[in-house]
């Protein structure tokens, strides 16, 4: 079993028939253009490879931001659907966090879409758990303050994310415990379209 990133069009070729069943929406052809162009931007594609197989892949970004300071963002881990509970996602997420602290990152944060059960914590904290594509478990204790504005937020907003951010902590059974725990839900907001290229005349500049 090792490790790679993903650099070459091969690579990707290689990475996409585990990454569509993540994202579905996206063509062969879309996605080798899409992670080419994301990776000027700083994105870059990991998997997991034995036995010539790929068994899982994952997306992520290094950022820095003023609140929390420097962050390995995850946006995409996901294993083969005939390869779940093998402990591959788990292996490739271990790696994602040894990279982050190579780093210097701070903190490793997912995205969710939906607020998992909550249950009250000592010290007014909310124990909640997140659980994964591939079957691994976060363990988090969130200031009971914060987790009820998330849940105000996402009563409020029609269509929205949210953003689970923290450090890991020990392993568990089935997955691991996140400390410093902080939560966020953000608003979706559709693009809206561009105005139509209008023309007057044959010499007249494009009106944008």
């Amino acid at each position: 079993m090792h490790i790679k990133q993903a650099f070459s069009d091969l690579d990707l070729v290689r990475c996409f028939p585990i990454m569509v069943q993540l994202r579905p929406h996206l063509t062969e052809s879309e996605f080798t253009q899409r992670v080419l162009h994301q990776h000027k931007a700083g994105y870059s594609l990991v998997y997991l490879e034995e036995n010539g197989t790929i068994k899982a892949v994952a997306g992520f970004r290094i950022w820095e931001k003023l609140s929390d300071g420097r962050q390995l963002y995850v946006d995409d881990l996901i294993t083969n659907a005939s390869e779940r509970s093998s402990g591959y996602g788990s292996a490739l997420l271990d790696w994602l966090v040894e990279y982050a602290k190579s780093q210097a990152c701070s903190s490793v944060q997912l995205d969710s879409n939906e607020l998992p059960e909550a249950n009250p914590a000592a010290n007014k904290k909310i124990e909640t758990r997140l659980t994964d594509q591939n079957g691994v478990t976060f363990t988090a204790r969130i200031n009971a303050k914060s987790w009820r504005k998330a849940e105000a937020d996402a009563t409020t907003f029609s269509d929205w994310g949210g953003a689970v951010s923290g450090k890991l902590g020990q392993a568990t059974n089935n997955g691991f415990e996140v400390v410093d725990t902080g939560i966020k839900v953000f608003e979706k907001k559709a693009k809206e379209p561009k105005p139509e290229s209008t023309t007057v005349g044959t010499d007249a500049t494009p009106i944008v």
